[in-house]
């Protein structure tokens, strides 16, 4: 199974990538101070960076693990390997997270819910899909061997 990102955050970094373009201009003709446009072109730039991997990666699904191939690197996890494997969120924010470091014994569901960090280099993280999430969310899980949840 592959599952490619989705239209919408991929063009949705490329909107952000012209909004530099668009904030040098108004700072050359709006007068702005260079620190004012350097900041901005900065936060910017961060968002950029952070969004990277989400616009860009494409996940590779067999019985064995799961590949995360994006335009800089390649990782591989195999399922055994992941401690928490479920979805999170709620509505249109719902995300399917597989993630290798084990939650702590003391979170509850609720807390579970608005948690918002998950390392990246111990996460995989695939956006909800617009249509049909839960039918491909039970296929997912068909590949992975069902939800999982150890705590530590």
């Amino acid at each position: 199974m592959t599952i490619k990102p989705q239209k919408s955050t991929f063009f949705a970094w490329f909107f952000i990538l012209s909004w530099i373009p668009a904030v040098m201009y108004l700072g050359y003709r709006f007068e702005f101070e260079s620190w004012e446009q350097n900041y901005i072109i900065v936060f910017i730039s961060v968002i950029l960076v952070l969004m990277f991997t989400k616009s860009f990666s494409t996940y590779y699904l067999d019985y064995d693990g799961i590949t995360q191939s994006c335009v800089f690197f390649t990782r591989y996890f195999e399922w055994s390997d992941f401690k928490f494997i479920g979805k999170q969120g709620r509505g249109p924010y719902l995300q399917i997270r597989c993630s290798t470091m084990p939650l702590p014994k003391n979170i509850t569901a609720k807390e579970l819910g608005k948690k918002t960090y998950w390392p990246p280099s111990k996460t995989i993280t695939i956006e909800w899909p617009e249509k049909g999430g839960e039918e491909f969310y039970r296929e997912f899980l068909s590949y992975c061997g069902g939800e999982r949840d150890i705590r530590e």
